[in-house]
């Protein structure tokens, strides 16, 4: 078995332009001296009215592919949620997350989240060169739907840290109809207060420093008939229809909603179309054209936080549903994460005299570990955390003797040991691994997610 380090290896695939490339040592030094660092984030949710992604879905991807975002966040409402279809998708992820999971992959991200309550759908994607700086990943839901027994109504919760502050998502699907507007102030309530473990201890939902809220909340437009809606809609006097939104009207007079922020809207109510139609569904008088699907913000005050609003628009491409998809960009501000080490540092692999792979590795005195963390050997075009080819408990753990390594051995990294950090082995069976190019992860069951990743390595056996 021959094993070679490829420290700036680049992998591509047939199927995509993009390699993926390890760019670890390209970092400026400018910018790990820096206190703060910008965090882009964005923000997509639809109500996909049971369909499945057998179409194209790039215009979901509304953001600029030289200045792509660092996070981005996937929420969808009434995702196809048949007897069959949730059979198949307790074994297989669900056609949407494959389709973003392919989509995004080639775009180098990663999905770190993923979280379902019948047909409420949140996926979390970070850039591959922030991954290992993500800690403490935590996901919940919320039911809210036949007074808190049924999850057709109700919310996902995804969070994570990153550069010292917290960042919440919260992806709803709120009980519908223009009259229900005061249920809706009780179901968002409920959210807000929830709690949930996040690290060491239970959060609630509002304590986050930054909390994004979004989904099909169902606000509607009061006190217009639906010809005169349609009407300034025509003039684009998105204006008057603001001043009429139940929600805008929350946020003023200072409900439950006030805490929250949302931009201007400039474009036109995104409920109800005709289905592959540009037409609004007027066939009820009493339903209204009307922005029930948003983005809202908020920020915990603290000094260095700042979050600044770069887009806000709806798609009006995808005609599948009865919805419109509505996007929002974000720049948020955090603490420098490339100054911080990762907790878990891949040494050196070679291959013993039984031809099996001999893994060493230093975690950091700080990292918090357990016998249910794992080291995953992937792909190098991996797309989430599960998607490796093999895996082995890092509970597996041998005393490093130096005087049994083979002489084929690849650096993977600095092999000089930091007072900071205890070295420690595992071996991996040769019959689980082929010719090709891969990386090693160490997961943290109690992170919840990657804290350390090898460069790419190519494993050639004899």
């Amino acid at each position: 078995m021959e094993i070679r380090n490829r420290q700036s290896f680049t992998y591509s695939k047939s199927n995509s332009n993009e390699g993926i490339n390890d760019e670890s040592n390209n970092e400026s030094d400018d910018s790990s001296r820096s206190i703060y660092k910008k965090l882009r984030v964005y923000i997509c949710t639809w109500n996909v009215n049971t369909k499945s992604p057998n179409f194209n879905i790039n215009d979901l991807f509304a953001f600029d592919a030289d200045n792509p975002p660092d996070v981005c966040a996937f929420g969808f409402q009434e995702v196809s949620s048949t007897p069959l279809q949730r059979f198949y998708d307790f074994f297989y992820n669900d056609p949407w997350t494959n389709e973003l999971d392919r989509i995004l992959s080639e775009k180098q991200y990663i999905r770190i989240q993923s979280t379902r309550l019948v047909g409420i759908m949140l996926n979390i994607y970070v850039k591959r060169n922030i991954l290992v700086h993500v800690k403490c990943c935590s996901d919940d839901w919320i039911r809210l739907g036949f007074w808190g027994f049924w999850g057709n109504k109700g919310a996902n919760i995804c969070a994570f840290k990153i550069g010292g502050i917290n960042i919440c998502f919260v992806n709803s699907h709120l009980s519908a109809h223009q009259h229900n507007d005061k249920i809706r102030l009780l179901e968002h309530a409920k959210i807000l207060y929830h709690s949930f473990r996040l690290e060491k201890a239970l959060e609630a939902v509002s304590d986050q420093n930054y909390l994004f809220f979004f989904g099909d909340l169902n606000f509607r437009i009061e006190n217009l008939e639906s010809d005169l809606v349609k009407e300034l809609i025509d003039k684009k006097d998105y204006k008057t229809l603001q001043e009429n939104d139940q929600l805008r009207k929350c946020i003023c007079k200072e409900k439950c909603f006030s805490i929250f922020k949302e931009d201007e809207i400039h474009f036109p109510p995104t409920y109800k179309f005709k289905i592959n139609s540009d037409e609004y569904d007027l066939t009820k008088k009493d339903r209204v054209p009307s922005y029930c699907d948003r983005v809202l913000y908020k920020i915990t005050k603290t000094d260095f936080l700042s979050c600044k609003s770069l887009n806000y628009n709806c798609i009006p491409s995808f005609k599948q549903s009865d919805h419109r998809p509505v996007y929002a960009l974000f720049e948020v501000n955090a603490l420098n994460w490339e100054s911080d080490e990762p907790n878990v540092k891949f040494l050196e692999i070679f291959a013993n005299n039984d031809q099996n792979l001999e893994i060493s590795y230093q975690v950091s005195y700080a990292a918090t570990t357990s016998q249910n963390d794992w080291i995953g050997i992937y792909d190098p075009s991996f797309r989430s955390f599960d998607d490796y080819v093999t895996y082995v408990w890092a509970a597996k753990i041998y005393e490093l003797d130096d005087t049994k390594k083979d002489t084929k051995e690849t650096l993977l990294g600095n092999s000089d040991l930091s007072k900071n950090f205890i070295r420690r082995k595992i071996v991996l069976e040769q019959k689980f691994i082929k010719n090709g190019y891969y990386m090693m992860g160490y997961f943290s069951s109690f992170s919840n997610c990657l804290i350390g990743l090898s460069s790419i390595f190519q494993i050639q056996l004899s």
